[in-house]
């Protein structure tokens, strides 16, 4: 499966500190929808921790930030308000 390929590559990008690659295989992992919340927050902690070092992570951190957020959303379920709040 295509998602394994790119996490080992990003993983051993990741120990290598190899800069481009981590950029490529984060980017590509991040904009798979079968990413899991697990991996995106080992991404994320990548990231973030070579954001001040490297700049050019600034977009992908926010990237992160903003599918991390997207996938801890409250989803309605049958029978809820679709996930809106009621004031009563």
């Amino acid at each position: 499966m295509i998602i394994e390929e790119h996490w080992q590559k990003f993983l051993k990008a990741d120990l290598k500190n190899n800069i481009e690659g981590i950029k490529t295989y984060a980017d590509k992992l991040v904009w798979n929808k079968h990413i899991e919340t697990e991996q995106l927050n080992i991404i994320m902690e990548a990231i973030n921790s070579r954001v001040e070092k490297y700049p050019e992570f600034e977009k992908l951190s926010n990237v992160i930030f903003n599918k991390n957020r997207h996938l801890d959303r409250p989803l309605p379920y049958s029978g809820s308000s679709g996930g809106k709040k009621q004031s009563w």
